[in-house]
């Protein structure tokens, strides 16, 4: 059987932010496989936002190399942001806006082609189940809608590699269920995700692959199961 090969490849990455005293990554290289679901775990402040941010583009890297889906990041940033989405921890929509709204506009900010947006926001917001919602203003919906919606905006471009960065902070029970099914599926799907998380029973639950990171460092890295037996 063939073995997934790795997607995402970063080799010995430091990110220092203006001022700060100390670097916020410091000398990580890590893999992630294709069509896996990895999580990145991690204490507040270990670095897993800042890996994310350069992976995605947000961030301008500084020393270290980065190869995603094949593109080197140094050259090709463009090809690689067409291949990925960042689902962030804050909102990333307008609240006044409906969750249709918001749909339309960032999937024209994705450049999804005006034949395929019916289409496109129709299985955006039935994989995150919003349908009933839709046309409700964005403030007003509950926590765990606001990040469901986050997630739908996130899948508009039908992206390889879906990076979500602390998706169920703040939400209910049955809302971070239906989020971690969400994953699931997706992952299922063939989709690359990469999680970000600090709830060790949630990367139970979803993620094959674990990275910990502390103190900008990546100090383990192994399936899930050799780190749960082993």
């Amino acid at each position: 059987m063939e073995l997934p090969q790795p997607i995402v490849r970063v080799e010995h990455a430091h990110y220092r932010y203006p001022g700060a005293d100390a670097e916020a990554l410091r000398d990580v290289s890590l893999e992630i496989k294709a069509r896996t679901c990895c999580a990145l775990l991690g204490p507040n402040g270990a670095g897993k936002t800042t890996l994310i941010s350069l992976l995605t583009g947000a961030l301008a890297t500084q020393r270290g190399d980065f190869t995603i889906a094949g593109h080197s990041l140094a050259c090709d940033a463009k090809a690689i942001k067409a291949v990925s989405a960042l689902v962030p921890q804050e909102y990333a929509f307008y609240p006044t806006l409906t969750g249709l709204q918001n749909l339309q506009f960032f999937a024209g900010i994705y450049r999804v082609p005006k034949h395929a947006l019916a289409q496109r926001i129709s299985f955006c917001s039935d994989t995150c189940g919003l349908g009933n919602i839709l046309r409700r203003p964005a403030h007003s919906y509950s926590g765990g809608n606001k990040r469901r919606l986050n997630i739908a905006i996130g899948l508009l471009n039908n992206p390889q590699i879906l990076y979500l960065d602390e998706p169920t902070v703040g939400v209910d029970a049955r809302s971070r269920q239906l989020i971690l099914d969400t994953i699931q599926r997706l992952n299922k799907s063939g989709m690359t995700i990469i999680y970000s998380s600090h709830y060790m029973e949630e990367i139970e639950k979803i993620c094959s692959d674990v990275a910990i990171i502390n103190a900008g460092r990546v100090v383990l890295q192994s399936s899930l199961a050799e780190l749960v037996n082993g």
